[in-house]
């Protein structure tokens, strides 16, 4: 019948309606997705401990990606520093490539740096040869020779960077933690771990801890300073002043002038005569685009309005009693597979009564173009 052949018609129409207005909303997320700097995602891939053999490495608390091993199958080389000692350790690191997992890690060599009192962050510069560190002492980032050559023994130290005034002044054991390069750009960026005392206050249970992000050019002079909030305590920090408490303690650019940031919380909880730490690692993707640059407020941030960094939770691990990790280092290794990369995090062992370890990761980014800054 013609009313049973109209319903029928009406029918299709309304299922190509539906599937046309379906078919635009997933082109229209995906069109969003990728406008809004697109797919970053992390994955555990499981954690391995540091063979330090007879090196005496403790405390290893900044780590970079050096390259691969010439002659060695998905076997790679990074450097990493210690907060007790002025060595730059060489650690060889096995990294299966279908799974980001560490096959083996071991330190196999160092070199006597020419300066440092607590050393928390490295970067390494391929093309040159050279090592980039950051002290938390006197808040200072050096260059270093890697290599004797004629000009430098190696170790030796062949520039310093110029830091923001307001960096004259930090507060015990929450300057500079973190570095990382960027080699395209040619740009070194670091952060306090907490606020600086012209800025603010350390974090607290109700609040974290405004630091800032800095960008320093080729000559290692600041070319940009931004506002990063960090993530309050726990419930139970510290009493210490000195101790860490949550602050931002490495940083990784990516090729779209985003940045991975990792911050690390410290919680205790209170045992007859001793406290028993609690660790919690996160790894944030942080969009300095629409943030204020703070250069100009030398005298600092209290009572001045500015818009702080986005950031976005990427991971986050807790370790206590059962695995006590107190992750202080990440670096961005290499391709894995897939087209993902890996992503090794580095452990303190505070002074050997833990476990050097690393954590092994699985990084899946997809950016958008570099972002003007």
């Amino acid at each position: 019948p013609e009313d049973a052949h109209e319903a029928r018609v009406a029918r299709v129409r309304r299922l190509r309606i539906t599937a046309w207005i379906a078919t635009a909303l997933v082109l229209a997320w995906a069109v969003a997705r990728a406008a809004d700097g697109s797919h970053v995602a992390i994955s555990d891939a499981g954690t391995a401990e540091v063979d330090i053999g007879a090196s005496a490495a403790h405390e290893l608390s900044g780590i970079t990606f050096a390259g691969p091993v010439e002659g060695e199958k998905d076997t790679y080389r990074y450097l990493a520093v210690s907060d007790n000692s002025r060595t730059l350790h060489t650690l060889k690191v096995g990294i299966n490539p279908e799974t980001g997992s560490i096959a083996s890690c071991a330190v196999v060599s160092g070199v006597e740096l020419a300066a440092g009192g607590d050393l928390e962050g490295v970067a390494f510069d391929g093309s040159a040869g050279t090592v980039f560190v950051c002290d938390e002492a006197g808040a200072a980032i050096r260059e270093h020779a890697l290599t004797a050559s004629q000009n430098h023994k190696a170790g030796a130290v062949i520039r310093e960077a110029s830091l923001p005034p307001p960096f004259s002044k930090i507060q015990d054991n929450t300057g500079l933690e973190s570095l990382g390069r960027d080699s395209g750009a040619q740009s070194l960026w670091t952060a306090n771990e907490e606020a600086l005392p012209v800025d603010g206050e350390k974090s607290t249970a109700e609040a974290g801890s405004v630091v800032r992000i800095v960008r320093l050019g080729p000559g290692m002079k600041p070319t940009g300073q931004w506002p990063y909030s960090t993530d309050p305590v726990g419930g139970n920090p510290p009493k210490n002043a000195k101790r860490e408490r949550s602050g931002v303690v490495d940083i990784a650019p990516l090729p779209d002038g985003t940045l991975l940031v990792l911050e690390r919380m410290l919680d205790v909880e209170r045992f007859i005569f001793a406290d028993i730490p609690h660790f919690r690692s996160r790894i944030y993707h942080v969009d300095l685009s629409a943030a204020t640059d703070v250069s100009e407020f030398r005298q600092g941030l209290k009572g001045r309005k500015y818009t702080l960094a986005t950031k976005k939770l990427l991971w986050e691990g807790k370790f206590s009693v059962e695995k006590p990790c107190n992750f202080e280092g990440m670096a961005l290794g290499p391709s894995l597979a897939d087209g993902s990369f890996s992503v090794l995090l580095i452990s303190d062992d505070e002074k050997g009564a833990l476990r050097s370890r690393v954590q092994a990761l699985r990084f899946e980014f997809k950016g958008t173009a570099q972002k003007a800054r």
